[in-house]
């Protein structure tokens, strides 16, 4: 009688040790399934502010944090979230926490940079203007400086010319910047930043 009742209470326990085996292995991958999701960060701009509970933004880290309606936080480095303000999806909520913590040099250790270099440079600026000839042909070389902002990624944006013959053709220095491969960004400390630039644009052929 002892044995049978020893062997029904093993048998209860390890259906007891089974079953908590299966809730763990359930909360293990629902804690994997949910990291991955929570890993997988949207861009800014596709977030819709009805799904969003709240905004949390660091100035000192350049971070924002979006607390979603459904218990998702997404974390956004400053590499994730630079540029998303020029998205014309991205809401109002989003725009307005880049904006409020959004920083730009106007000098950096290290000044943005064109691919390749000033031969590159050179080089791209002849094949522009032998692009644009028929509106450059007859002109003595036109020489302009251009400032404009470059950002983590490369992206150009506030494009002005600030020096240089105020024609018609002054829109193509500005051009010549908006249609250039993506410029070396800023480093200040070691680290990407988004910065300030000027650059002469001469148009002559």
């Amino acid at each position: 009688m002892s044995s049978k009742i020893a062997l029904l209470t093993i048998s209860i326990v390890c259906s007891f040790i089974l079953k908590n085996l299966d809730i763990n292995r359930l909360q293990v991958a629902d804690f994997h399934a949910k990291n991955i999701i929570e890993d997988t960060l949207p861009p800014l701009h596709t977030i819709a502010e009805k799904d969003i509970n709240s905004v949390v933004t660091s100035f000192e880290n350049q971070t924002i944090t979006v607390n979603l309606k459904n218990g998702i936080t997404h974390m956004y480095e400053h590499i994730d979230w630079d540029f998303e303000d020029h998205n014309s999806s991205i809401n109002k909520k989003l725009r307005d926490a880049i904006r409020s913590i959004q920083m730009t040099f106007t000098k950096a250790e290290q000044a943005p940079g064109f691919p390749g270099g000033a031969e590159e440079w050179i080089k791209y600026l002849r094949e522009f203007s032998i692009k644009h000839k028929e509106e450059i042909k007859g002109q003595e070389p036109l020489v302009y400086v251009v400032q404009f902002i470059v950002h983590l990624q490369g992206q150009v944006t506030d494009v002005v010319v600030i020096a240089g013959p105020r024609t018609e053709l002054s829109k193509l220095a500005i051009q010549a910047i908006q249609d250039s491969a993506p410029w070396g960004p800023a480093l200040q400390n070691g680290r990407k930043v988004v910065c300030y630039q000027k650059q002469v644009v001469k148009l002559s052929l």
